[in-house]
């Protein structure tokens, strides 16, 4: 996945992803996020397009990965917010 300005002339981001899949399709932009502590942004776990099942899943090096676990989790679908892990079970982990 890369990631670009808004005029796509500039890449700020080139990630490594693998497929996710959910068990309906989002209704809007849903992406879950880890939140790693006040000194580290948080970090992208998975992101889904509108009206689709199947997203991105954000690979991470295994120690981070099993770091991102621990965390606090949330996520963040279009203007809206849900706590903690709620996306697991839809994700299709």
């Amino acid at each position: 996945m890369q990631i670009f300005n808004s005029e796509r002339t500039q890449i700020y981001a080139t990630l490594l992803t693998v497929s996710a899949e959910r068990s309906k399709p989002a209704e809007d932009t849903t992406i879950m996020l880890a939140e790693q502590g006040a000194e580290k942004p948080d970090a992208l776990l998975k992101w889904f397009y509108p009206g689709r099942e199947i997203g991105h899943q954000f690979v991470y090096p295994v120690q981070q990965e099993k770091q991102l676990a621990q965390d606090r989790q949330q996520t963040v679908v279009g203007n809206q917010t849900t706590n903690a892990n709620s996306w697991n079970a839809e994700a299709g982990n």
